[in-house]
């Protein structure tokens, strides 16, 4: 039996969309880190890079307004190319972004109205501090 993907996330609230997106995929997560802030994760990136040499790691980050694919230059440096059982994935701009673009099922999840979730949700500067007026 092999260990599930190991999910590295910047807070709590990432952690369900982490471990929704791997079951999607039809894999297994398995141990998270929520680093409490990008500061913590970016600092300790290098080393899960090298780790993924023994498993697979998913990292979601926000781009926090940054250009995504300037970021990622920025965060990976020369390391190139990434392992395979490496992903880096970044959301422009925060996580809440991601959920909220599908409005149909959000809007089911979470008994709201569709017409009441931003049409552009990734143009939003602050979503999360969306979410917390919207309702």
């Amino acid at each position: 039996m092999t260990a599930g993907i190991t999910v590295v996330v910047e807070g709590d609230s990432d952690v369900a969309a982490a471990r929704a997106v791997i079951e999607a995929a039809g894999r297994s997560p398995g141990r998270v880190f929520v680093k409490r802030g990008t500061g913590a994760l970016d600092r300790d990136l290098h080393k899960y890079i090298s780790a993924s040499a023994h498993g697979s790691y998913v990292i979601i980050r926000d781009s926090d307004g940054v250009c995504p694919v300037e970021l990622r230059e920025e965060l990976v440096g020369t390391v190139s190319p990434l392992p395979p059982s490496f992903q880096l994935r970044i959301a422009h701009a925060m996580t809440e972004a991601w959920l909220m673009a599908d409005h149909e099922g959000f809007a089911q999840y979470f008994s709201v109205r569709t017409d009441d979730l931003p049409a552009a949700p990734e143009m939003i500067r602050d979503p999360k501090q969306a979410l917390h007026g919207s309702w």
